[in-house]
């Protein structure tokens, strides 16, 4: 078993071991879509590295304690314990190995949880992601993705969706950085009105985490499903027709790839679409 894969290297039981955001990405990959080069630091790590820093205790008392004010207590202690624990000498090195093999500049470093994006919770937007990593920082931004998932947020959700904290696994997407020139999200049907005839488009120049954290106002496109038809509910212009259409072609083919509607991540550079992330919509 290998601790840390390449995107077209999640095979037989690595699926089990990379989370479900890795997982969709690697398939959407292997299958030709335009997905960054990318590498995952399975859950084995993580769970490696909790008890290489006496953090099994504590994870153990999740499992068995009830009271919520207690439960929140215990994963600062963890969340703190991941931020200041220290990684085994010979895995720091094999992840900086694999940043140089991407020949990246920068790299994203994204969240790829067993328990999240999943058919019935998606933990959107709750875990961290940081963009424009260097080599430098890029074992303490993978700690503290890993740390993200024992916020009270986190938590909260956690236990609201009756999901058990024996899931709360980590793996973590370190990505090559996207030249971003727009950047956004697609909806392949109408959250609010639950209509699966349309595809709602948002996008922003440059990053789109501004656009995926609602910080600014995005373009705002309604595209019908059948007609093509383009209805754009914003002031602001940033999409042009073609990229619209090409943006709305590329939805339809991963929501036809995955049998559901999906949550895509995406971002233009000055060839390509890139598809960040992929997720069903759970509402």
């Amino acid at each position: 078993m290998k601790f840390i894969v390449n995107i077209n290297e999640i095979t037989g039981s690595t699926k089990k071991k990379v989370g479900n955001k890795a997982l969709r990405l690697s398939e959407l990959f292997m299958t030709g879509f335009n997905v960054p080069k990318a590498f995952i630091i399975t859950v084995d790590v993580f769970e490696n590295f909790i008890l290489e820093n006496g953090l099994n205790n504590f994870m153990n008392y999740l499992l068995i304690e009830k009271s919520q004010r207690k439960i929140c207590k215990i994963s600062r202690k963890i969340r703190i314990g991941i931020v200041n624990g220290k990684m085994k000498g010979d895995i720091e090195k094999e992840i900086l190995s694999k940043y140089e093999n991407l020949n990246a500049k920068f790299v994203a470093v994204r969240s790829s949880a067993i328990c999240e994006d999943s058919n019935k919770a998606s933990f959107a937007g709750q875990f961290e992601t940081f963009l424009s990593v260097k080599k430098n920082n890029l074992i303490q931004r993978v700690k503290d993705v890993w740390a993200s998932m024992f916020t009270e947020n986190i938590i909260t959700y956690t236990l609201l969706n009756k999901i058990s904290f024996c899931n709360l696994k980590m793996g973590v997407i370190v990505m090559r950085m996207v030249n971003a020139i727009k950047a956004g999200v697609i909806f392949t049907k109408d959250t609010l009105t639950r209509d699966e005839d349309k595809i709602i488009i948002e996008g922003a120049a440059g990053l789109g985490d501004k656009v995926v954290k609602g910080i600014i106002e995005p373009d705002c496109i309604i595209v019908d499903k059948k007609s093509g038809k383009i209805e754009r509910k914003s002031r602001i212009n940033v999409l042009s027709k073609t990229e619209i259409e090409r943006l709305a072609r590329v939805a339809m083919r991963v929501e036809k790839f995955f049998g559901m509607a999906q949550d895509i991540e995406w971002a233009i550079d000055k060839e390509n679409i890139w598809i960040l992330q992929a997720r069903p919509i759970t509402i």
